[in-house]
C-alpha cells in the first residue's frame, strides 16, 4: 500500500473548492502517519510528494485500487484522476472521495459519464 500526500498548508488560491489546510499542524500528522505506517513494515510505503509526482514513481498497469481525496479543485481532479487511472490494472478500480462537491462530481461525471457509481459516504469509483 503506498499512502500520498505533501503534508503541507496551500496558499489561498481563488478557485472554487480550493483548500489551505492552514487549520491543521501537517509534520504532526505526516510523523503521525509515519509512525502508524511503520506497524505495516515494507507493505505500506509512505511517499512525501505531491500526487501527480508520485504517481510518476509506479508502474502503469500494475496497482489493483487507487483511492484519490487531494485537490479538490476541477483541475486537481482531472490531474489526479489522469495521473492515477493507467496506474491500475484491468479489472481493478479508481475510487475516490467528496463527490458531493461541485468540481469533484463535474469532473467524474464528464470522463466516466454513467460508468462512475456512488457507493455511499461520498466514495465514487469506476473499473478500469
Amino acid at each position: 500500500m503506498y499512502g500520498i500526500d505533501q503534508w503541507k498548508q496551500l496558499p489561498f488560491r481563488d478557485v472554487d473548492c480550493s483548500e489551505t489546510y492552514k487549520q491543521f499542524d501537517m509534520e504532526k500528522l505526516y510523523q503521525s502517519v509515519v509512525f502508524n505506517a511503520k506497524t505495516f513494515g515494507k507493505r505500506c510505503i509512505i511517499i512525501h510528494n505531491d500526487s501527480v509526482s508520485a504517481a510518476e514513481q509506479i508502474e502503469d498497469n500494475s496497482l489493483d485500487f487507487v483511492f484519490i481525496d487531494a485537490d479538490h479543485t476541477y483541475e486537481g481532479v482531472k490531474r489526479d484522476v489522469e495521473a492515477w487511472f493507467p496506474k491500475v490494472k484491468v479489472g481493478g478500480m479508481v475510487l475516490g472521495h467528496d463527490n458531493h462537491w461541485p468540481t469533484v462530481r463535474q469532473y467524474i461525471d464528464e470522463r466516466f459519464t454513467d460508468s462512475w457509481k456512488d457507493y455511499g459516504e461520498a466514495v465514487w469509483g469506476v473499473y478500469v
